[in-house]
């Protein structure tokens, strides 16, 4: 699978993408928001791997352009976060057309595992 994952720690991209790599996945990696709704405008992903908090545009930045575009249909995104998200705030996302959220203290196989669920749920 494609993975796009947006988020502004290097180091936790650089974890994310090394894992999901050697599960057999072609993880693209951007820190920074603009740049991630850019490759997420170009090309397509089989799921997107989005931090809400991000400084300068954030997760939410990128999801409500994504809804203001239209392009938010169709895409699979999976929105984590360090800090705790209000299941409001999750449930707004989700009816914006996000897939669902996990929190970044969340292990590597867990992440992984619904990602592959995210796929097989779209076949």
């Amino acid at each position: 699978m494609r993975i796009l994952t947006i988020d502004d720690n290097k180091t936790i991209t650089d974890m994310i993408s090394e894992y999901l790599n050697s599960c057999g996945h072609n993880c693209v990696v951007s820190n920074d928001g603009r740049e991630g709704l850019s490759l997420i405008l170009k090309q397509p992903f089989d799921v997107i791997l989005l931090d809400l908090t991000m400084p300068k545009f954030s997760g939410f930045d990128i999801i409500e352009s994504l809804v203001q575009t239209g392009k938010i249909k169709g895409q699979k995104i999976l929105v984590f976060s360090a800090d705790d998200v209000k299941e409001d705030e999750i449930k707004k996302l989700k009816d914006k057309g996000v897939y669902g959220s996990i929190h970044k203290t969340t292990d590597m196989n867990t992440i992984e595992k619904t990602i592959r669920s995210m796929a097989d749920k779209s076949s």
